[in-house]
């Protein structure tokens, strides 16, 4: 059917009356014929995943994500108000217009996973926060592609406000420095920012000021903080069960002391590569609460202060017995 520049083709119509009734109603209505179940199709899926490789461009799929029967490659045509999570790992094909275009027709996506897709930048992040406001799980880690300016963290931490996990690794972004304001979501519960050299004591600080009922932190390689930005972390973050400073070579003992103090949740610290002693052992052996430490590396810790934590059943030691080889 040939449509006119401003009139709405049949199945665009069939298509935004479906858009009015409840999805529980719609199953019915995809056996009355062809036409209405690749239409009514999509409106009914709630998740969408596929990983690795490029996404494919066979027929099932057309069917699943597609609105029309014959669209061109690609997910440009995904329309699914229901769709709530979205999950494209290592899809080199994925680009910004495709996901700008899911944004669009999908505004209750929750949960997006767009691990290592390499052509995905800051664009799809500002539609997603733009239109998507119901985002609790944002994942980027690996979209080298990623650069974190005009606004991006300021409109992801204003807009979507039940977000509760973030996760982008660092080095394959590049940041504005003191010109993003630092995600300040008070519901976050995961910031994970790995090996990122941009991230000082300013930033975790406003983070964990910010976000009180944050439970996991991975702050691996990130060498630009030190141990004043994990004691604002200890202050503020009371409900911390996860944290991993692993190469941050300026965290020290006082640290790991204010987390064992003041973080009575906590489970697991990984502490390679830290400037730790014999120091940690006064808090460590006070602990009630069964809690994992990594110390690989920590090569100021003595073979007796290992053994003393060695035998606390509620003190859980990981890769330290090279560190024993060389006391």
């Amino acid at each position: 059917m040939v449509s006119t520049p401003g009139l709405l083709t049949t199945n665009e119509m069939v298509y935004c009356i479906f858009s009015f009734i409840n999805p529980c109603n719609l199953f019915p209505i995809l056996l009355v014929n062809r036409s209405w179940y690749e239409i009514a199709l999509p409106m009914l899926w709630k998740e969408i995943g596929y990983q690795y490789g490029y996404l494919p461009d066979c027929d099932r799929l057309r069917k699943v994500l597609y609105s029309r029967p014959y669209p061109p490659p690609g997910l440009q045509h995904v329309q699914s108000p229901s769709l709530a999570q979205l999950v494209l790992k290592y899809c080199d094909n994925i680009t910004d217009a495709a996901i700008v275009n899911i944004a669009n027709k999908c505004p209750y996506l929750q949960h997006v996973s767009l691990k290592g897709c390499r052509e995905i930048t800051n664009v799809s992040v500002k539609e997603l926060a733009r239109k998507c406001q119901n985002l609790y799980y944002l994942n980027l880690s690996g979209c080298v592609s990623m650069r974190f300016a005009n606004g991006t963290m300021e409109m992801l931490s204003s807009r979507c406000e039940n977000l509760e996990y973030f996760n982008f690794k660092a080095d394959d972004a590049c940041f504005e420095n003191n010109r993003n304001r630092w995600l300040t979501s008070h519901d976050i519960q995961l910031f994970a920012s790995r090996c990122c050299s941009f991230i000082d004591d300013s930033a975790v600080y406003e983070v964990a000021k910010n976000c009180a009922k944050m439970e996991k932190i991975n702050l691996r390689y990130c060498v630009g903080i030190s141990s004043q930005a994990m004691i604002e972390i200890a202050k503020s973050c009371r409900n911390l069960r996860y944290i991993n400073v692993s190469g941050c070579g300026n965290i020290q003992d006082d640290t790991v002391n204010s987390l064992l103090e003041s973080c009575g949740r906590l489970q697991y610290v990984n502490l390679s590569g830290c400037v730790i002693t014999d120091n940690i052992v006064h808090k460590a052996k006070e602990r009630t609460r069964k809690t994992l430490i990594y110390v690989t590396g920590c090569s100021s810790i003595s073979p007796e202060t290992l053994q003393i934590l060695e035998d606390r059943r509620n003190l859980y030691l990981r890769n330290y017995h090279w560190i024993r080889n060389i006391g």
